[in-house]
């Protein structure tokens, strides 16, 4: 429906390409957690999954996504 079309696949459809999502984000200068938080970007990330996830890969969320390696 249009009313969703805006809404990224979640990591784990078939139709998810993270390659795609790692050029996207790598061309924002918005921070990492309000990245991962997007829907436009992917779906079914919320708070806690964004926190974890960049924990664990030592990032902070502020980082721009530009300046992601």
């Amino acid at each position: 429906p249009p009313e969703i079309a805006h809404i990224a696949p979640d990591p784990l459809e078939a139709a998810f390409d993270a390659a795609d999502v790692v050029r996207r984000v790598r061309r924002r200068t918005t921070g990492v957690k309000r990245l991962l938080l997007d829907q436009n970007h992917v779906s079914g990330v919320g708070n806690i999954y964004a926190d974890e996830a960049r924990w664990r890969a030592r990032i902070h969320g502020e980082r721009p996504g530009e300046r992601l390696t």
